[in-house]
């Protein structure tokens, strides 16, 4: 076992995304520990060497002035395609970032964060529909390998205004999913989910056996999932 120093930013609860080579993997967002400043919004990459060790390095996107709108979080709802990271909502403090000031403001940010990991561009897109306030804390993500893009699927989590307090917001029940298309950006399809049985079934053949799935073969609410479920596009590896 070979110990490698940390030469990023030690921040907690960050996301981690795999580069398509699978040989190195992105770290975005996070938290300082004991009340530290946070440092500078950067995106840090960790390439293995292939003899049990690896480097630390930053990485320079290709749209910078992108990069420095952002506002560093935590506990966002993360996920991966092939070659896209996603991180939706969480929260900022000023533990997060320094443009956050005060030790009692939390801020439940709204929008998703893409890093094209090919490309090295970021995009925040807006995340109206999701919910009430656009925002979701601590929540759930996976991408679902169907269709010629493939979906995101959120879950659990809370949601709150953006201005809110420490463990103010709701949580959200699984009474709904909600999935986004992240070519076409379009909002989120509530999911009813009243037959959980159903959805164990739906999602279990799809995340494992990517393949075509016919209309008719599974029903949620059938009146709302029916956009999703009668598409016979092969499922994206």
């Amino acid at each position: 076992m070979k110990a490698i120093k940390k030469e990023a930013p030690q921040l907690n609860q960050q996301a981690m995304w795999r580069d398509p080579s699978s040989t190195a993997f992105y770290t975005w967002g996070g938290i300082t520990s004991y009340f530290a400043q946070p440092p500078p919004v950067e995106i840090w990459k960790f390439g293995v060497d292939g003899s049990g060790g690896g480097a630390w390095a930053k990485q320079t996107p290709k749209n910078v002035v992108t990069l420095s709108k952002l506002v560093r979080a935590t506990e966002g709802a993360f996920t991966q395609s092939k070659d896209v990271g996603y991180f939706l909502g969480g929260f900022a403090s000023y533990q997060t970032d320094t443009s956050v000031t005060g030790d009692s403001t939390y801020l439940a940010l709204p929008g998703i964060v893409a890093f094209n990991m090919t490309s090295g561009e970021f995009t925040n897109s807006s995340t109206t529909g999701l919910n009430n306030f656009g925002t979701l804390v601590g929540g759930s993500s996976q991408f679902v390998p169907f269709g010629p893009n493939g979906l995101l699927l959120f879950l659990g989590g809370g949601q709150s205004s953006v201005l809110t307090s420490w463990s103010a917001w709701t949580d959200v029940d699984f009474n709904n999913l909600s999935l986004y298309d992240p070519i076409s950006e379009s909002s989120s399809i509530p999911l009813g989910a009243r037959k959980t049985g159903w959805l164990g079934v739906l999602f279990t053949n799809i995340l494992d056996s990517p393949k075509v799935v016919r209309a008719g073969d599974y029903w949620l609410s059938a009146n709302e999932a029916r956009t999703f479920l009668r598409s016979r596009s092969p499922g994206t590896e």
